[in-house]
């Protein structure tokens, strides 16, 4: 008993003066005090506050990005999904921006980097969290940053497709335009997908020009009928749905003549 109370006590102990510490790091990185800054939020991060490891990725970024990267994701780790993303798309910047630099030792660098941008994605992705899912799906298709995986890459866009998120029928629509390997190129499909991104895709300008643009020059291709019929079809779906090419299985490995 004596032993359980003392094993509290140095609980509440540790957890109020990594509270103490987190404040107090927190007020000395806003006051550009780093030496305190981080002396502070080093023992509150190590304890799982999100916060505080955010705060010294983004102290390491300038100077160790790998260092960073770590810290990063210890935030993530202790974040929710939406939160865990957000973190992702900084650690895939600052990735790319080191990859620019186009030098063996940045490329190594990068690389590592990338791989810590995807772990903060898929724990977003696993939990259903849309932004995630397609924003790891890309990096699956991006081979100059980690192993490519066409099948999972697509298999991702779909589940943020699913839930109308305007990336993930974007995406969509990208892989019916040109094809991919076990999935045949269908202008259709593709001009259905970037229409249900105009559709939900809301203030976002990026995506509202890259869809539009795209649409745009599909639909030169197709009969009046069939895109009567695609802008039908996407004015009648709602998110979960069937929608065509949505449910699509990814047969084969060879990527058919577009």
């Amino acid at each position: 008993m004596i032993r359980k109370f003392v094993a509290l006590a140095l609980i509440l102990l540790f957890s109020s003066s990594a509270v103490a510490g987190l404040k107090e790091g927190v007020a000395a990185y806003h006051r550009l005090d780093w030496q305190t800054a981080v002396a502070e939020l080093t023992p509150a991060a190590e304890l799982g506050s999100p916060e505080a490891a955010e705060l010294l990725g983004d102290y390491y970024s300038i100077t160790n990005k790998v260092v960073a990267a770590k810290w990063y994701l210890v935030a993530a780790r202790n974040s929710g999904p939406e939160k865990q993303y957000e973190i992702g798309v900084k650690v895939d910047d600052a990735a790319f921006r080191e990859s620019r630099r186009r030098n063996d030792d940045s490329e190594a660098l990068a690389a590592k980097v990338f791989l810590i941008a995807a772990q903060c994605f898929r724990m977003a992705a696993d939990a259903g969290y849309a932004p995630a899912q397609n924003a790891l799906g890309m990096l699956y298709e991006s081979p100059w940053k980690m192993a490519p995986n066409v099948k999972k890459a697509v298999s991702l866009y779909r589940q943020a497709a699913r839930q109308g998120n305007a990336e993930g029928l974007q995406s969509m629509g990208v892989v019916y335009l040109t094809g991919r390997p076990g999935i045949r190129k269908d202008l259709f499909k593709s001009y259905t997908f970037f229409q249900a991104a105009l559709k939900y895709a809301g203030n976002r300008e990026d995506v509202l020009q890259f869809s539009q643009g795209l649409s745009g020059q599909v639909e030169t291709q197709l009969s009046s009928a069939q895109k009567d019929r695609a802008k039908a079809l996407v004015d009648a779906w709602q998110p979960g749905r069937p929608l065509p090419g949505l449910d699509q299985p990814i047969t084969g490995s060879k990527l058919p003549p577009g």
